[in-house]
């Protein structure tokens, strides 16, 4: 009995041994298994909220993975929250959206790590309208004040608005102050007017955004009479090919080179001085002698004025005749008396060719002479027959040229200031060329009653020395303007 005892405790013994041998194999133990944890999606928008114009930024790099880096976990957003991805699985973890409809969206970000693991994340993003605020009505007049004869121009260009460009921008102006708009909506800027009654007029512009807000800016306009003498007409200024410009087989050779001038505004006086006119100057000068010669040859028979008792009266019937035998310096005095001058040579061709409104007429005003003035062919006249039944005539009875001048054609040769020179034209200056600074002669422009087309072309030019008169040669006043 003891021997099967110790025989029993030897065998389990044994297998006791065999038992931990066993646990002691290497070959038969296992490694735990790895277990992958799903991603947590998160992301930032900025701004939070915005609106229909607002660029929203989406950025992923907020999320995390427990075994993966987050550079190298996949994303793609869903910006409108129609489950629609609008991009397209990436690592690149930041994305921009622009919202072209007001509303709230309920972005989802998915974020998917290496074992295909996708987690997701939602955010509301608020897109409102975009706030809008009233233009800033502005706007200049120029010039600021002036005459009824005067072109302003208004410009609102000036004005301003934190949502829309100029461009833009409507405006209406209501020139008067009356509360009816003198122009309609409008997206041009500029508009001008000009006032028929002197006064001070209070302008309204009035400018609306494309949400409907209106502003307005009311400024003062003063409007006086006008400044410009009776019978007077404003030529103003501009740049023309001054010379022979149509190669007529008429012109001279001091009619060439043709040449660019550029001259400033002036006023020149509708019609030529008259006796009348005249009459006044020497009533109040006298009959002054200068150079050599009195103003006016009233000794001439041909003379249309006549001195009674020490006054100056014209000659019955010629009021409105052109002054006639006048000498340059009797035409400089009654400009200067006038508070004006006489037309430099440049100035007269400019005006007789219809200034920036010419066409380009052979003569003052039209191609046809007989329109436009009194020569050689059809200057009869039996009140006023100074040679072979001919004579000049009463001022303005002709049609005028393109700016309302009478008589720059025909009728009398008027007197200018410059002295004349043959080669002027070779090296004249472009701008306001007030002739030689020297001579002998004067230069006078125009034709006469006495003389035949080829003088009343506005490119011909002519001379006589100052202190000289003729029955045919007169003048015309040319003020500066203000």
């Amino acid at each position: 009995m003891k021997k099967l005892k110790t025989s029993l405790l030897f065998l389990a013994s044994l297998i006791l041994l065999i038992l931990c041998a066993g646990c002691n194999d290497d070959s038969s133990s296992t490694e735990p298994e790895i277990v992958n944890t799903a991603p947590t999606a998160d992301f930032m928008v900025n701004p939070e909220n915005g609106t229909i114009e607002t660029l929203f930024t989406f950025d992923a790099s907020y999320s995390s993975d427990e075994e993966d880096e987050v550079d190298d976990l996949m994303v793609r957003f869903d910006f409108d929250g129609d489950n629609q991805f609008d991009t397209d699985w990436t690592t690149e973890k930041t994305a921009t959206h622009i919202y072209d409809t007001v509303g709230n969206y309920m972005v989802k970000l998915e974020v998917k790590d290496s074992g295909e693991m996708i987690s997701e994340k939602v955010k509301e993003v608020v897109v409102n309208e975009i706030p809008n605020t009233a233009p800033t009505a502005d706007f200049m007049v120029n010039p600021e004040n002036g005459t009824i004869e005067t072109l302003f121009t208004f410009d609102a260009s000036y004005s301003s608005d934190e949502e829309d460009s100029i461009d833009d921008l409507m405006v209406r102006f209501d020139f008067d102050g009356d509360n009816q708009f003198d122009t309609d909506w409008t997206t041009e800027k500029t508009a001008t007017h000009t006032y028929d009654t002197a006064g001070n007029y209070m302008v309204k512009l009035e400018v609306k955004d494309s949400g409907e807000l209106v502003s307005e800016k009311v400024k003062e306009v003063v409007v006086n009479e006008s400044s410009v003498p009776e019978d007077m007409i404003l030529v103003e200024g501009g740049t023309f090919n001054m010379g022979n410009v149509i190669d007529d087989p008429y012109g001279n050779e001091d009619e060439k080179p043709v040449h660019e001038v550029t001259v400033g505004s002036f006023y020149m006086s509708k019609y030529e001085v008259t006796n009348a006119e005249y009459c006044e100057f020497l009533n109040s000068e006298g009959n002054q002698e200068e150079g050599g010669s009195t103003w006016l040859n009233i000794t001439d028979p041909a003379c249309h004025i006549e001195e009674s008792n020490g006054v100056f009266v014209p000659k019955s019937g010629k009021d409105d005749y052109p002054v006639i035998l006048v000498t340059w310096y009797g035409a400089k005095a009654y400009c200067e008396w006038k508070d004006g001058r006489l037309p430099t040579e440049a100035e007269w061709e400019y005006a007789a060719r219809g200034g920036n409104s010419s066409n380009g007429y052979k003569y003052a005003g039209s191609n046809n002479l007989d329109e436009v003035a009194w020569y050689y062919s059809n200057s009869e006249n039996p009140d006023n027959n100074m040679y072979g039944g001919k004579g000049s005539h009463i001022v303005g009875q002709k049609l005028p040229n393109e700016i309302e001048i009478y008589d720059m054609s025909g009728n009398a040769w008027e007197w200018c200031n410059d002295w004349y020179d043959l080669e002027y034209y070779s090296n004249s200056p472009s701008n306001n060329p007030q002739g030689p600074s020297s001579g002998e002669k004067r230069v006078f422009r125009g034709g006469s009653w006495r003389h035949h087309e080829k003088s009343a072309r506005v490119a011909n030019r002519s001379y006589g020395p100052p202190s000289a008169s003729g029955f045919n040669v007169g003048f015309r006043l040319v003020m500066n303007t203000k």
